[in-house]
């Protein structure tokens, strides 16, 4: 979690308004997923990338990836698009976290 944390720190959310659809590729998942750092660990890591939040068309969508957390090999990575729901900035794009979890788990 920390890894992540200091990640999404250095991002400058004025860089994350665009107008664009923005598409993320297998690479770009990869890329982020061994940069972290992970090592003496081991297990199943699971991580929710985020592609895009767009409010205008009310819906979220996120790469959903499992990794092996010593060798950061990808398991399984699914793109998802949720609802967001909630008041203010981060309960409202976690909503669509939480309503892909919902979803998630009625599809298994």
């Amino acid at each position: 979690m920390d890894f992540a944390i200091d990640n999404n720190l250095k991002i400058n959310p004025s860089s994350l308004v665009i107008t664009d659809a923005f598409k993320l590729t297998p690479e770009d998942i990869n890329k982020v997923i061994s940069k972290y750092d992970t090592k003496d660990k081991s297990g199943t890591g699971m991580i929710f990338i985020a592609e895009n939040l767009n409010k205008s068309v009310q819906t979220a969508t996120f790469y959903v990836c499992f990794f092996d957390i010593a060798t950061k090999k990808i398991i399984d990575s699914r793109m998802m698009v949720g609802k967001p729901s909630g008041i203010g900035f981060r309960n409202y794009w976690a909503g669509s976290i939480y309503n892909i979890m919902k979803e998630w788990s009625l599809n298994k």
